[in-house]
């Protein structure tokens, strides 16, 4: 049997990036990487996973509210579906004030390609740093 870090991955990002719902949160460094089951273009928010596998994932990531709302919430994305159980959300956050998410999921990847993103649900945020793990295990 693999040892289960023979495919793991770990991001960070600490640039700003005020983003649109929907759009990815790009990570602007791998800080770790094993094996060559999980790929990430550094600078981009799609990171690639082999098929038919199964990941461990989990993220976590400062969060500006724009002055208009006051909920943020984060969600990863396979292939364009929402993943509900790695929903993060508060929506006590007073605008224009910063806050931490966190979530995380188990990732069943299907035969093709395998895109997951880390997108945001409501408005214009303000991303002010990121960091995403993701280990398979299966």
């Amino acid at each position: 049997m693999d040892n289960v870090t023979a495919n793991s991955l770990s991001a960070f990002s600490s640039a700003s990036q005020l983003l649109k719902a929907g759009v990815p949160i790009a990570f602007h460094e791998i800080t770790a990487k094993n094996g060559k089951g999980i790929t990430l273009i550094e600078g981009t928010g799609d990171i690639h996973l082999s098929p038919n596998a199964v990941y461990f994932v989990s993220y976590s990531i400062g969060v500006t509210i724009p002055k208009d709302y006051n909920e943020v919430t984060t969600i990863l994305s396979l292939n364009n579906e929402v993943l509900n159980s790695s929903l993060s959300s508060n929506s006590n956050f007073p605008p224009g004030v910063s806050g931490n998410l966190s979530g995380s999921a188990i990732v069943n990847t299907k035969t093709g390609p395998n895109i997951l993103t880390l997108v945001g649900e409501f408005g214009e945020t303000v991303y002010d740093n990121a960091c995403i793990n993701i280990v398979r295990i299966a």
